[in-house]
């Protein structure tokens, strides 16, 4: 089962790349070009010039952002920005964030290295499905760099949060390293370099399979970097670095487990007229207008929000609202469609019925026509992760539709992972992300791990 162990993380030393704050950033893929901009800005030391550097176009195969980002990296460990720590450990990871409505929330975890496994041994269970372009532009990162720079975040089960309390009291007496986030997280990481704690966190998970929670393109990645240095090695004992991924793991139980969803806006369907397509949801759908109060425009979308939540503990339901138009729509999934979704060789019953497979099977494919190609392009599809910012594409700048979603909850993660079926894209989003930055790995050639 699950491999664990401990690793000489890469750290940036404050003395020379200053404020963490202003060093770190979030995962590469949900950076805007404004806001890799901002990072570019903040500091010349940056991560983000090692996970999402800027492309020029006199840009070539021998000069680019992957050979750039590589030499940024050689660069910063010779200056001593960053520096390798002198024994191996784990590195237990505190946030404090904002819940919403369940107020201050905080989420502990630990980052350390996870013997890779292909997807067959039922090791690392990964929920969703991914990409081959994210995964070639990885792929291009760590062949430049031999380094993982973000964590790939997974689950594991601890009822007790026992794991997390031995970690927390092992890091008791050290001084964290810390940063906040443009969302104002508090991230906070203290390295555990007690052997004998190491050895009982590698014990209690070796028993267990893992979930993957974000960042399975890293994952994927990562095995086929394994796969590409294997092959150039006749010597592989399976013992070597590469054979190794960083990785983020808190309880599947934990209450600062928070799941949100991805939104999606609807744009360039062709001869799309709003009162037909009205008319074929119908068919699988109650179909249900809410009222907008001109008056008070935050209210209405606060009962109609909550109104939503409240359908979607039922069947599935969604939000919607259409270009031009003056009030809400709320879609209850009809229940004979519910119940007429049943396992067979195509899935199971469970996966048919969660709320992305609902909306992609008869709202898009069958009343909008969008194929499984173009939903992979996704070039008529946007996701965003606020429901103001879906309404406001639609209301200024022309989108056709706007779908506000429910969250996908922890235990349909695990229920249809479990079965080894996999999620469409997007189907979650993990809060607060993880900082890229905090600690790095760096896979190096004859270097050995010993869990």
């Amino acid at each position: 089962m699950a491999t664990v162990a401990a690793f000489k993380g890469v750290l940036y030393n404050p003395e020379r790349a200053g404020e963490l704050s202003r060093v770190t950033a979030p995962p590469y893929d949900i950076i805007s070009p404004a806001q890799q901009e901002g990072y570019y800005n903040d500091s010349p030391y940056n991560i983000i010039r090692l996970i999402l550097g800027k492309q020029h176009p006199e840009d070539s195969e021998t000069d680019n952002r992957y050979t750039r980002a590589a030499a940024f990296f050689k660069a910063w460990q010779e200056e001593s920005v960053l520096k390798r720590d002198a024994v191996p450990g784990l590195y237990f990871y505190h946030q404090e964030f904002s819940g919403g409505e369940e107020g201050r929330l905080t989420r502990d975890g630990f980052i350390a290295l996870v013997r890779l496994e292909e997807r067959e041994e039922g090791v690392i269970i990964p929920h969703e499905k991914t990409l081959d372009q994210p995964k070639q532009d990885r792929l291009r990162l760590m062949k430049a760099c031999s380094a993982n720079f973000s964590s790939v975040f997974s689950l594991y089960s601890d009822p007790g949060d026992d794991i997390n309390r031995m970690l927390k009291g092992a890091a008791a007496g050290s001084s964290p390293m810390e940063a906040t986030d443009h969302d104002q997280t508090l991230h906070q990481l203290r390295r555990v370099s007690d052997p004998g704690i190491i050895r009982e966190v590698a014990r209690r998970l070796s028993g267990q399979s893992l979930f993957i929670a974000d960042g399975h393109h890293r994952y994927e990645t990562a095995l086929n970097y394994r796969r590409w240095l294997r092959e150039s090695n006749p010597r592989h004992t399976g013992k070597e670095s590469y054979n190794y991924v960083m990785m983020y793991l808190t309880p599947l139980q934990g209450r600062g487990l928070l799941i949100l969803p991805y939104h999606r806006v609807i744009q360039h369907i062709k001869s799309f007229e709003f009162e037909g397509f009205e008319r074929i949801l119908q068919q699988y759908f109650d179909v249900v207008r809410v009222a907008i109060d001109g008056d008070n425009p935050q209210a209405s979308l606060n009962a109609f929000l909550a109104r939503l939540r409240e359908e979607g503990k039922k069947r599935p339901a969604f939000g919607m609202y259409g270009l031009n138009q003056t009030c809400y729509h709320l879609l209850t999934l009809k229940e004979g469609v519910f119940s007429s979704l049943r396992d067979d060789d195509t899935g199971s019953a469970s996966l048919k019925k969660l709320d992305v497979n609902v909306i992609e099977t008869f709202i898009f494919k069958r009343a909008l026509g969008i194929t499984s190609k173009d939903l992979q392009m996704e070039g008529n599809i946007t996701y965003v992760h606020h429901d103001t910012e879906c309404l406001d594409l639609v209301k200024d700048k022309g989108y056709q539709l706007a779908f506000i979603m429910n969250p996908t909850r922890a235990e349909e993660i695990q229920d249809i992972a479990g079965r080894g079926e996999t999620m469409p894209q997007k189907s979650t989003f993990f809060y607060p992300k993880l900082l890229s930055g905090l600690v790095m790995n760096r896979i190096v050639p004859g270097e050995m791990i010993e869990p």
